[in-house]
């Protein structure tokens, strides 16, 4: 928490004076009748957004029950002070509404609630003195965590000098500090220059203007849109840009406005379907930008119009389906734009192309899909694969989370212990994770019996670290990296794995950081030094692992698309919930309030300033995802196509949405629905939306065509793993198949599949193109009482189920799951063993996810197929 809030303060140049002079800036009596003055401001807002809700709702209300909403609101609209306020709140409760409202009737009167609940919020003070107080109460806890920063900060900062290191924002402080101290130089460096130009404007920060603030001499141009400002979460302040570009509107002289607003990316059909969201989601208010008014788009490239001009309808679509669990609706979209695509390249969609001015026909690498998280990229991939359509994922990578770097680094590790005639348990360590590793494919039991009797010193492992043994003293680091990693046949034996690409761009990078540490005279002790600490630190290296094909769809965050653009976007996954973190904490930093401290007594209860921080923030959040949005859609050249769920409810707009529901988006699909009464035009059903869970088995039922092949001789092998989750609920197999394995896992997949496919009360068996052998199993599973006793409750298969928490996403699939009217049964199908522990566990993590569910007993089995029995899994087991 301390490191946190120290690392805030680094962004301001005056940290130093700022902890110093603390005490008077946020204690002193003019500084906390100045936090309560802002509250009762606050205080003071609602109630006029209450005032004019009352008004609207007049309009649609009878005299008789519009008496009713006067009588619980007038006491709190004409209250005169906290005090009052906080009494007439009270005992409001509003009646409940009738028949005579109408559909605006009833939407004001949620509003109106929503209003006098977030007033309850604000009034949970005794009284003025309290708020007063409060504030008084964190000061000694604040002071003693001041005490402590400035202590940290003062080691720091010798250490940092003594080493002559630098990070970024001591390096921009330096910079600073240089042209303030010295005229001379600021003089300079002011009349170096006859004109300062600067780039995306809307994302700079306070350290970086009051650099420019002071070398510049009336001699700035600043280009930018703020509409455009997404990256708060990198410092950025885009109130900057705002305050300028509302000054200069104001009064010309202290500079010159000249608003870009003709688009030349885009067909006009696009500009005109963002114009008309934007209109009536983003303002000055929320946004920072009044759309209506000043900043929509003109369009300016005539040549669409001309060269360009089809039937085709280039409006937006808003495809809309049924909704299921949030699995469901995930794997839903992905196949809606599949199968849109898919239907747009088989009819010849025409796309322009406006440097050689012609139409053609649409290809792969003119759809792009934008998603706020990158989280469901793996899966697009598998849908897609199954669909038979190319995807580039774009996406920065861990090379930290990777096993790759774990084995190269154990690699040159056991040739450095080699070298060093050390065999510790660090060398047995290093030398099973090679053994087992695909360079090797070295089972347990071989790699046991060579510790066992000492022959590991003969195995090819350890000669082939002995031929290299007497280079490591001689050879620079980068040679003697490629010589381990060939001696060992790495890269030749990385094409007889899996996701050989990926592999591939994870050696190139290294390759890269190593060529890059071998200038900076590292050896491989260094190296393999420097691999342990980021490893064991917990550090990332990120590098960018971009599948590309020359023809192919993209899919990235919209983070990621900015600067890009293409002819037809794809929006969805638009029910993601928006980051409220730091609406949640409860220790927090602000330049405006200060740090933010609960009161602690039997419970913690934020301050006022707290309150104020977090209206602050959820304002500037959500303005940031409007804007978000606004970047999102203008990727897009041709054709914008959001794909969302089916909303019964219709908003009823006709001017901007009020700051009372945007206040409240959690949610692009929130936004999405505050506008829906004028997306209606847009909206498309997708009925019997065409998808399968077939795409679950697309890597092992697509089979190669090889009728008229030549007859080769191969030995096959074949690695059964996981799509990657960041936790799953299914045992992993990695090792490899032997052909009879092979021939299970077949034998147990189709029993799997029949059973899902099977209708449990009226099976028919006859029709199905089976063994005898399958059918006598299929026979005993029916027959068993757990099934039999079972038939007429709730069944469902395959059940998917997704969850977040704590960051973490599970996922899992539950083959069977029962829920009679006492209790609710899981079930899951093995082949065979059924005591593996991983088994247990995993059905244990199915309970838990179904606990969240429901509130009925749990009980949880595994079947044996082969044989033909259920097993009890119980928690104490």
């Amino acid at each position: 928490m301390i490191l946190s809030i120290s690392n805030k303060l680094d962004l301001r140049y005056d940290k130093f004076e700022y902890l110093q002079n603390y005490d008077n800036l946020y204690y002193s009596v003019n500084a906390i009748s100045s936090s309560v003055d802002a509250y009762l401001s606050l205080i003071k807002k609602d109630l006029s957004i209450l005032r004019e809700l009352v008004q609207e709702i007049s309009e649609h209300l009878d005299s008789k029950d519009l008496e009713k909403i006067y009588l619980k609101t007038d006491s709190i609209l004409n209250s005169k002070d906290y005090d009052e306020i906080k009494n007439s709140l009270l005992d409001c409760k509003l009646p409940p509404k009738n028949n005579n409202y109408d559909e605006e009737a009833v939407i004001l009167k949620e509003s109106i609630k929503g209003v006098l609940d977030d007033l309850k919020a604000l009034c949970t003070y005794t009284d003025i003195e309290e708020m007063k107080k409060d504030l008084l109460a964190t000061k000694s806890d604040t002071l003693e965590v001041l005490d402590i920063i400035l202590k940290l900060q003062t080691i720091f900062k010798e250490v940092k000098e003594k080493e002559q290191l630098y990070d970024f924002n001591d390096i921009s402080h330096l910079a600073i500090k240089l042209v303030l101290e010295h005229p001379d130089v600021r003089e300079e460096i002011k009349n170096s220059f006859q004109e300062i130009l600067i780039d995306e404007y809307q994302d700079t920060s306070d350290t970086q203007e009051m650099f420019i603030s002071q070398i510049s001499n009336n001699n700035v141009y600043m280009v930018g849109d703020i509409k455009q400002s997404i990256y708060r979460f990198r410092n950025a302040n885009p109130y900057i840009f705002k305050e300028k570009y509302d000054s200069y509107n104001q009064d010309p002289t202290k500079g010159r406005k000249i608003d870009l607003n003709k688009n030349f990316r885009s067909r006009f059909e696009v500009l005109d379907n963002i114009n008309l969201l934007f209109s009536y989601i983003m303002d000055d208010e929320i946004g920072g930008a009044d759309y209506k008014k000043e900043h929509k788009m003109v369009f300016g490239n005539t040549t669409y119009i001309n060269e360009g001009k089809t039937e085709q309808n280039y409006n937006m679509v808003l495809k809309t389906y049924e909704a299921g669990d949030d699995f469901k609706n995930i794997v839903k979209e992905a196949f809606i734009i599949g199968n849109d695509i898919k239907n747009k390249i088989d009819n010849h969609y025409q796309i322009f192309d406006k440097d050689e001015k012609i139409l053609k026909d649409a290809s792969y690498n003119d759809f792009a899909i934008l998603l706020d998280v990158k989280k469901n990229f793996d899966l697009y991939k598998q849908i897609f694969e199954y669909l038979d359509i190319p995807l580039t994922l774009y996406r920065d990578e861990d090379l930290t989370a990777s096993t790759d770097l774990n084995i190269i680094r154990n690699l040159l590790k056991l040739v450095l212990l080699v070298h060093d005639d050390t065999y510790d348990t660090e060398f047995k360590y290093v030398y099973t994770s090679i053994a087992r590793s695909f360079l090797f494919n070295i089972d347990d039991a071989y790699i046991f019996d060579t510790f066992k009797d000492n022959s590991f010193r003969s195995s090819d492992i350890v000669k082939k670290a002995l031929t290299l043994k007497d280079k490591i003293d001689i050879l620079p680091l980068e040679t003697i990296f490629y010589d381990i990693l060939n001696e060992y046949n790495y890269e030749e034996k990385v094409l007889l794995t899996t996701n050989i690409m990926e592999k591939e761009k994870r050696i190139e990078y290294l390759a890269n950081l190593v060529r890059d540490l071998s200038s900076k005279d590292y050896n491989i002790y260094d190296f393999v030094y420097y691999l342990d600490q980021v490893i064991e630190d917990g550090y990332s290296i990120k590098y960018k692992i971009n599948q590309d094909t020359c023809n192919s769809v993209k899919i990235m965050s919209i983070h990621a698309s900015k600067g890009l653009e293409f002819p037809i976007c794809y929006f969805a996954n638009l029910e993601n919930k928006f980051n409220q973190m730091a609406l949640r904490e409860k220790i927090s930093y602000d330049n405006e309030l200060g740090i933010l401290l609960p009161v602690v007594t039997s419970e913690v209860i934020p301050t006022i300033r707290t309150k104020l921080y977090k209206t602050k923030i959820k304002k500037e959040d959500i303005s940031e995802k409007i804007r978000l949005f606004y970047v999102a859609l203008t990727r897009c050249k041709e054709e914008i196509i959001i794909v969302a769920k089916e909303d019964e409810e219709t908003s009823l707009t006709t001017d901007i949405v009020p700051n009372l529901v945007r206040e409240k988006y959690t949610s692009f699909s929130s936004i999405i629905k505050s506008i829906n009464s004028i997306l209606n035009p847009y909206i498309e059903k997708c009925v019997d939306v065409d998808y399968t869970k077939d795409y679950l088995l697309s890597i092992q039922s697509k089979k190669l065509d090889v009728s008229n092949a030549d007859t080769l001789q191969i030995t096959e092998r074949h690695f059964i793993c996981d799509t990657k989750q960041e936790k799953n609920f299914s045992k992993n197999t990695i090792h490899l198949l032997t052909s009879d394995e092979e021939k299970e896992l077949e034998f147990g997949t189709k029993v799997h599949i029949i059973l899902e496919q099977l209708d449990f009360k009226n099976p028919n068996l006859d029709h199905l193109n089976i063994s005898s052998y399958i059918k006598k199993k299929i026979e005993k599973f029916l027959d068993q009482n757990l099934i039999k006793n079972n038939l007429n409750s709730k069944i469902i298969k395959e059940y998917e189920f997704m969850d977040t928490t704590n960051d973490i996403d599970s996922h899992g699939i539950i083959d069977l799951l029962i829920e009679n009217d006492e209790e609710v049964i899981i079930i899951d199908y093995k082949l065979n063993n059924i005591l593996d522990d991983a088994y247990k566990k995993q059905l244990l993590g199915y309970k838990d996810m179904i606990k969240k569910k429901t509130a009925k007993p749990i009980k949880t089995y595994l079947y044996s197929i082969i044989q033909e029995e259920f097993k009890e899994i119980k928690d104490s087991d």
